[in-house]
């Protein structure tokens, strides 16, 4: 997430792990570029071609590398990739963001690779883009799980109004040293995943042309996906109504960003779908609460017919 001295933490992830730090005890990933859409994405390839594939998707202004350490953890029963999603991390800026846009990315990166059915793994922003890709192409989800986030949060104004102002500072933002970056990232964190967090923030960070340190997300365009759900959460639940595969709905217990009343109201929508509340967590369990994240997937997935 990106700290602005306030408790605003919407949509965003942390990085659990270093870029590239192989060891013995943790399987080798292979960085990677595909075109879907005219647009080249970049991602992260788990290997284990033999095993059931499961993509990964980031958060609002977040990226792949966040996900390194669930990635590593699920990677002896699935061969996981974890997608930079347009206007993210390494891959490409564009001219549009949505739901739907993005959604059709990662149905056309599926249909590249020739993947069959997936399971799918969305946290916040790409827990939406998740539940539009198993709307609209059904054919192409196995089973799903949304990491806190729900129809009623996107779809506010107010959440639309906040980020484009955070949006024009960063647009803004250059450093002279990514070290400088990241230290300006850090100054009003008080929370207890330093390092995490400063490997997220390494990791959000590239050179431009000029050898000035900027982010990665697209700041200056990414404000359209906000705009393209402010007011549309009867439109949301129409979507999630149509959900057939079965779909984990966590909720961190903590999270200012989810409500469990509308929580439950979505297990209600989804017809083959489950609640968990990860207690102790903010929005970004991947990070506050991971060991018990893992454990909750790994349950959901075996009921629903993965041999762990």
């Amino acid at each position: 997430m990106i700290y602005l001295g306030m408790v605003f933490c919407t949509f965003l992830g942390l990085s659990c792990s270093n870029n590239d730090d192989i060891s013995p005890n943790k399987p080798s990933v292979l960085d990677k570029y595909i075109t879907v859409n005219q647009v080249q994405l970049h991602y992260r390839d788990w290997g284990n071609a033999a095993a059931p594939p499961l993509i990964i998707l980031h958060g609002y202004t977040g990226h792949a590398w966040e996900f390194d350490e669930l990635a590593a953890a699920l990677s002896d029963k699935f061969h996981v990739y974890t997608i930079n999603q347009r206007g993210h991390g390494d891959s490409d800026w564009a001219e549009a963001y949505n739901p739907d846009i993005m959604a059709g990315d990662v149905a056309g990166f599926i249909e590249a690779l020739n993947l069959g059915k997936v399971t799918v793994v969305g946290h916040s922003m790409g827990g939406v883009n998740a539940w539009w890709l198993a709307s609209k192409h059904p054919e192409k989800i196995e089973r799903l799980a949304l990491l806190d986030i729900e129809p009623q949060i996107i779809s506010s104004s107010e959440i639309v109004g906040l980020w484009q102002e955070y949006l024009i500072y960063f647009v803004q933002s250059e450093f002279n040293s990514l070290e400088e970056g990241v230290a300006e990232y850090m100054a009003s964190y008080e929370g207890n995943h330093q390092e995490s967090m400063k490997t997220f923030a390494k990791n959000n960070l590239k050179q431009n042309k000029a050898g000035k340190w900027i982010w990665k997300f697209d700041a200056a365009n990414l404000i359209q996906w906000m705009q393209s759900t402010e007011n549309s959460e009867q439109e949301q639940w129409e979507l999630l109504q149509v959900i057939t595969c079965p779909t984990l709905i966590v909720k961190a217990g903590s999270s200012p960003f989810t409500d469990i009343n509308v929580i439950n109201q979505m297990d209600e929508s989804i017809p083959n779908s489950e609640v968990a509340v990860v207690p102790g967590s903010g929005h970004d369990i991947h990070i506050d609460q991971f060991d018990i994240l893992l454990n909750t997937l790994k349950k959901f997935l075996i009921r629903t017919g993965i041999n762990l």
